[in-house]
């Protein structure tokens, strides 16, 4: 919907029914309910994907930082990660490594200062019954729904993540859990992309 709208705000001209808003997908890959206690930040290091900002605020929560991924920030994270005890830098991760980080993250967090297109991590975070931590901007700001499969913070405000952070471990995790992988179950599944691709194809023809 936040790209409809950029769209529609634009010099383009279109009608309402030759738009249509068909999600991404992920494979489901199995979930867990038993999480271990820590945040878990997957992607490209670098100043727009905000992993400064999400290092920062855990560090000022004490919590505990997973953080797989590569990019122009890869020394500033190694050095945030000798320094403090609570950060722990895995680098690049795939397959069974990166699925056993977002099945047994508490949380997931995102913290891009940028339009997205879309949150594929945000989708397969959902996947594994993983709550998600998301500004409330953009199109990661409308797949996390706040308090219900995740939280929602101010975007590119340490003290607001923070206090997310802090929060979590008082809210009822499990119900988060049942929602993050329902909402996966219910709009995310290649299944479901068929379909709606299908549907597209149809209303064109």
């Amino acid at each position: 919907e936040f790209s409809k709208n950029i769209f529609k705000k634009s010099h383009i001209t279109f009608r309402e029914q030759q738009v249509i808003i068909k999600p991404n997908f992920t494979e489901d890959r199995g979930y867990l309910y038993d999480k271990e206690n820590y945040m878990l930040f997957v992607g490209r290091l670098s100043d727009e994907k905000g992993i400064v900002n999400v290092i920062e605020a855990c560090i000022k929560a004490n919590k505990r930082l997973k953080i797989a991924g590569s990019g122009p920030l890869h020394e500033v994270v190694e050095n945030y990660s000798y320094l403090h005890n609570n950060i722990e830098f895995v680098g690049n991760q795939d397959g069974e490594e990166l699925s056993s980080l977002y099945k047994n993250a508490q949380a997931l967090i995102t913290a891009s200062k940028m339009y997205e297109t879309f949150g594929l991590v945000i989708i397969e975070s959902f996947s594994f019954g993983t709550p998600v931590i998301a500004p409330s901007f953009g199109n990661a700001g409308q797949l996390v729904k706040d308090q219900y499969n995740g939280l929602h913070y101010k975007l590119d405000d340490i003290d607001s993540l923070t206090e997310v952070i802090e929060k979590v471990d008082h809210l009822d995790q499990e119900i988060m859990r049942n929602n993050a992988r329902e909402t996966f179950l219910k709009n995310y599944t290649p299944q479901q992309n068929v379909s709606k691709l299908l549907d597209v194809y149809k209303s064109v023809l």
